[in-house]
């Protein structure tokens, strides 16, 4: 027990306390209490309370603290203010990455940091004006191309019979693909190609690619019913990378076994388009590089085969332009299966 009794504070202060009081803690059952001690008569009295009197740590902590974080907070404020600018130009290169090309930076303040999003606005317009003359470009050079290569298909058609007139068209209209091929893929490469996107039927666009084949009926099979959904896609750009696998399972499959697609939905957020043929397979060395441009495989069976390598990798660039994938498996003489998995909610 801590007291400090009536008698002394009397003779401490020169007063006169008619009760006997004591002021001070008592210590019961491991815990302190504030308690008073008063004598009066035959009576004693003890009052005791579980509370404690503000000390004086906590008279000078408790303010400085409250203080303290209440600068912390103001210093927080005025550095994310200063500091804005830098995160909206983060938030102007992640949509420049998804292709965006025509926001701006708002401009802050007077500082460095504004110069540097004023410069960052105008350097996004001069990539923006370079494709731009870059894309006319293209279209000049694909009409310079393509035009010479229609007529001379023309006038092929004109010549008498001969040995080579066959070989000749065939040379022409290899030419006129590896034109169209170079130019769509580099209209498709980077975010910033242009897609024209509408709703369709999944069964309908499956069926347009088809149709493209002569004779599809006797080289082509579909498995299974196709699931009733509707895609938001580039049904032009989309057609056309079906149509390249569906050629490439028809050029370098078995010629006595039949292509076989078939549609699968994949987590309920996917849809899988499957295209698969039977026959020498893909090495697991060849799959990881049959997409880069101008790749092929070093087969003398297959080289032989007309083509310079740009359809899978113009397919992957597609499928990749609708946030989708491209998946390849491949058992050696055995089967290959491609792979054209979109997103079902746009």
């Amino acid at each position: 027990m801590s007291f400090s009794d009536s008698d002394t504070l009397g003779l401490l202060y020169d007063i006169e306390i008619p009760v006997y009081v004591s002021f001070g803690e008592l210590y019961v059952h491991n815990q302190n209490y504030i308690a008073t001690f008063a004598l009066y008569n035959e009576y004693e009295y003890l009052i005791a309370i579980d509370e404690y009197l503000p000390s004086d740590v906590t008279t000078k902590f408790i303010p400085g603290s409250i203080v303290t974080l209440l600068a912390i907070f103001l210093l927080f404020i005025v550095i994310r203010n200063y500091l804005q600018p830098i995160q909206l130009m983060k938030n102007r290169i992640l949509l420049l990455e998804k292709g965006d090309l025509d926001s701006n930076i708002p401009i802050i303040g007077e500082d460095e940091l504004a110069d540097l999003s004023k410069e960052m606005n105008k350097m996004i317009k001069e990539i923006k004006d370079l494709l731009t003359r870059k894309q006319q470009l293209l279209s000049e050079v694909s009409h310079e191309l393509l035009s010479p290569l229609a007529r001379i298909r023309l006038l092929t058609e004109m010549l008498p019979e001969h040995k080579n007139k066959d070989r000749l068209a065939n040379e022409v209209q290899f030419l006129k693909g590896m034109v169209t091929n170079l130019l769509m893929s580099d209209r498709l490469s980077g975010p910033y190609a242009n897609m024209d996107l509408t709703n369709i039927e999944l069964e309908n666009i499956i069926d347009k690619s088809i149709a493209m084949f002569p004779e599809s009926e006797s080289k082509i099979t579909v498995l299974e019913k196709i699931p009733n959904l509707i895609l938001n896609i580039d049904v032009t750009k989309i057609s056309l990378a079906l149509r390249n696998l569906i050629e490439n399972a028809i050029k370098y499959g078995d010629e006595g076994k039949k292509i076989e697609i078939k549609v699968k939905l994949f987590n309920k957020e996917w849809v899988d388009i499957l295209v698969k043929n039977y026959g020498k397979g893909i090495s697991k060395e060849n799959i990881d590089k049959i997409t880069i441009p101008f790749y092929r495989i070093k087969d003398q069976n297959i080289t032989k085969k007309s083509g310079f390598g740009m359809g899978l990798s113009i397919t992957k660039k597609i499928i990749d332009a609708h946030n989708g994938e491209l998946l390849i498996h491949s058992e050696l003489n055995n089967y290959t299966q491609f792979i054209i998995r979109l997103p079902i909610h746009a």
